[in-house]
């Protein structure tokens, strides 16, 4: 008999059956319901374990009878259960493994990626804590970069001896447990500082190609030590680790050489317009600390930081006479200077990296909810995210730098306005992200 026919006999012979427990003396209950667990029961002792049935209503003696009839089937059921977890134990944790592999193609970023992760495996090889270590080579010890469970926060700026396992992992260049630490050089200074009492570490070196860079480490296996098993998990993404460190550390550098292109075009156009000098710089900076405020993803942060530095580049096309006229401009004139959105927009087009979401930005970061702005005179939800990010962030700047024609507005008076202005023509959301961030910024200096 299966374990479902199990249980469908215990259902037609007790049709008031709702949930059934069992436990033993060296284990916590196992308990299966069909509802809530109520206060109906009847609770039957055999050697070493104990079985109690649920019921919907109140128990008769028959019920009572049949229970205990029951009791040892019942015993058994549970024990098959446990001996199929056991089976499942292995497929369950390489599943678990590969979900968890999965995460590292997350655009997340990579501090925030690494905590995952670690997390991750602290779950899959039942440990209480887990670090990764980099190796500083001036220095000579090994720093933490991430840290999870109970040291977390607590630890981060300890320099981790060579004379330690960590250190030992590092040299060896190789997979350690280390399950009897007065056996090993354990390095106590942590433990000093955070209160954590390390009984055992598995660790694995990190590697970024060729290049040793430092190691992961998990602590405290909560039953028992570490077996070769978790060792050979570890190992796996200790490899992971580092192939998904060299991805970013390539990306950083072609990403710092892409933008250090970005920014030399855009401050050549702030230069060329003297009013503007250093404004794609400001801007860029107050519309990723909106865009941070907004929980946009790193991925999204990325272009609009490329957007917001790009956002004037269709100056390139206004003529001198134009941009660089110290009196007050035509209405023709003004509007020659209302089309550096469109001329940006289509210069970026030809650009193969360049997403619609920069672009948006480029095309609509003068545009206004109420649909007075320009070039397209957009209204409320035709208007992307990044064009009203840079909008905010642009008049912003915008009213506070100094101008020949005008002094600087203090911050509050740019706040109001753009206050009395949300959802007006400002993204409300916006507005009160720039406020959030610069509240910030204050009562930090």
């Amino acid at each position: 008999m299966d374990l479902f026919e199990s249980f469908v006999t215990f259902k037609r012979l007790l049709p008031e059956l709702v949930g059934i427990s069992y436990s033993t003396q060296e284990k916590l209950p196992m308990t299966m319901t069909l509802g809530y667990i109520t206060p109906h029961y009847v609770e039957t002792q055999l050697e070493h374990s104990k079985v109690t049935c649920y019921l919907s209503k109140k128990t008769t003696l028959r019920d009572e009878v049949i229970i205990r009839n029951l009791s040892f089937s019942m015993r058994n059921f549970f024990s098959q259960i446990t001996e199929d977890l056991k089976e499942l134990t292995v497929p369950v944790r390489k599943w678990q493994a590969v979900e968890l592999a999965a995460q590292l193609s997350s655009h997340l970023r990579i501090d925030r990626l690494l905590k995952s992760i670690q997390e991750g495996l602290c779950d899959l090889l039942d440990a209480e804590a887990a670090s990764i270590l980099l190796y500083n080579e001036k220095k000579g010890v090994l720093e933490f970069m991430v840290t999870v469970g109970k040291v977390s926060g607590k630890i981060e700026r300890i320099p981790v001896p060579m004379e330690s396992i960590a250190g030992t992992i590092f040299q060896e260049e190789k997979t350690m447990i280390f399950n009897d630490l007065s056996k090993a050089k354990h390095f106590k200074g942590v433990d000093k500082a955070s209160g954590f009492i390390t009984r055992n570490i598995l660790g694995s070196p990190i590697w970024r190609e060729s290049e040793k860079i430092g190691v992961i480490e998990v602590l405290n296996k909560k039953d028992g030590g570490f077996t070769e098993s978790d060792a050979e998990v570890l190992d796996l993404f200790a490899k992971l680790i580092g192939f998904k460190l060299a991805n970013v550390k390539n990306y950083e550098n072609a990403s710092r050489r892409l933008k250090s292109v970005i920014l030399s075009i855009a401050t050549a156009i702030d230069k060329r317009d003297q009013y503007t000098h250093q404004h794609s710089n400001n801007v860029t900076n107050y519309a990723l600390n909106i865009g941070q405020k907004l929980d946009l993803t790193e991925e999204k942060l990325e272009e609009l930081e490329i957007s917001s530095l790009l956002h004037d580049v269709g100056k390139i096309g206004i003529e001198d006479a134009i941009l660089l006229k110290a009196g007050k401009l035509t209405n023709e004139e003004f509007r020659k200077i209302q089309e550096h959105p469109k001329i940006g927009a289509e210069i970026m087009k030809k650009v193969h990296f360049i997403t619609q979401s920069i672009i948006a930005g480029i095309l609509q970061h003068h545009e206004k909810l109420d649909g007075s702005g320009y070039p397209q005179n957009l209204k409320n939800g035709e208007i992307d995210l990044f064009g009203r990010i840079i909008a905010v962030a642009d008049v912003f700047d915008a009213l506070t730098t100094s101008r020949p024609y005008k002094d600087p507005w203090p911050v509050e008076k740019a706040l109001e306005l753009l206050e009395k202005d949300a959802d007006a023509k400002f993204d409300k959301r916006c507005v009160e992200a720039l406020k959030e961030y610069l509240n910030e910024k204050r009562a930090v200096s």
